[in-house]
């Protein structure tokens, strides 16, 4: 209480060293996850105790512990605290508009926001996953070949909150009820008009 958020943020492997006073309970927060990784929004508290210290033969002034992002726990061994973040996934399926069934044969393309392609793949009878994408970035979904006797669905995008669930206010597409990712496409049509030669 009373005292300053610090923030730390992890080395090229998912890991930061952070001391603590030697007594006193600290809560430990991850703000910001790694790229393609939710969020993990529990607070840990972290108790040191003088006995804690002098038991493990520590300066009695400093307590060290290891934050590592992406690895199972939480727990605690040897004074490594493990906190373990899940990579994003998304799936998204090609279907007809009006009866909703899966429809091979499209390329579709999901696009960053920096117009760099983050996935692509021709839409079989069964839903694609992606895993990895980033949070709260919008990316674009572009069918750019329709399979036989479709039009080429209207680009649309969607977003992942912090957490890697559907950001409603920056998706466009429609999902289904258990939130895959819907690229619709409508039946080309032609019209026939029989007409007198007179």
């Amino acid at each position: 209480e009373g005292t300053i958020p610090r923030v730390f943020t992890t080395n090229d492997d998912g890991i930061i060293e952070i001391e603590f006073p030697a007594s006193g309970t600290h809560v430990l927060t991850e703000t910001k996850a790694p790229a393609g990784y939710t969020l993990n929004g529990n607070a840990i508290d972290i108790t040191i105790n003088q006995d804690e210290i002098d038991d493990v033969k520590y300066d009695k002034s400093i307590w060290s512990w290891i934050y590592n992002l992406a690895i199972d726990s939480p727990s605690v061994e040897n004074g490594v605290l493990e906190v373990k973040n899940d990579k994003t996934s998304v799936n998204i399926s090609k279907v007809d508009v009006a009866g909703g069934a899966e429809v091979a044969g499209a390329h579709i393309q999901v696009i960053d926001s920096k117009g760099q392609i983050a996935d692509e793949w021709t839409s079989t009878t069964t839903t694609h996953t992606i895993e990895g994408l980033r949070t709260l970035e919008k990316y674009t979904l572009r069918e750019t070949v329709a399979p036989g006797g479709y039009t080429i669905a209207t680009d649309t995008v969607f977003m992942l909150n912090a957490d890697g669930t559907l950001n409603a206010d920056n998706t466009t597409t429609n999902t289904s009820a258990n939130g895959t990712l819907l690229v619709e496409d409508t039946m080309t049509t032609v019209s026939v008009s029989k007409t007198d030669i007179v």
